[in-house]
């Protein structure tokens, strides 16, 4: 069975894009539009891992990150933050496993999911 992940991105092409590589790498890699969006998904099939965006509207990664922690079955999944601006992270808040700045290389991205799935 191949690693689960969660793609969480508003932009409909980065979504789509990252899906579709991560899929040609092997991985089973589904996508949502937002935080509401990924925590549906992730308590109807819980991923490995989740790729998630930060700057989201209605509600940010962080945010979104925060209620997939709150829930017991998704509490010790790997988050990795996705960002243009990746200084947003809050110090000190154990949300996110890794953080990278958008644009990413794409082997860099693959293999920190590798990483945070062995964790």
């Amino acid at each position: 069975m191949s690693l689960r992940v969660l793609v969480v991105d508003d932009d409909l092409s980065v979504r789509v894009s990252l899906v579709r590589v991560l899929c040609a790498r092997g991985l089973q890699a589904v996508g949502a539009g937002n935080g509401a969006e990924a925590l549906a998904k992730a308590l109807e099939s819980p991923p490995e891992v989740i790729v998630m965006d930060l700057m989201m509207p209605i509600q940010s990664g962080t945010d979104a990150a925060r209620a997939i922690r709150r829930e017991p079955a998704l509490s010790n999944v790997p988050i990795i933050a996705l960002s243009a601006s990746p200084q947003l992270v809050i110090d000190g808040e154990p949300l996110f496993e890794s953080v990278l700045a958008k644009p990413c290389r794409l082997d860099h991205l693959i293999d920190t999911i590798a990483r945070a799935a062995r964790r």
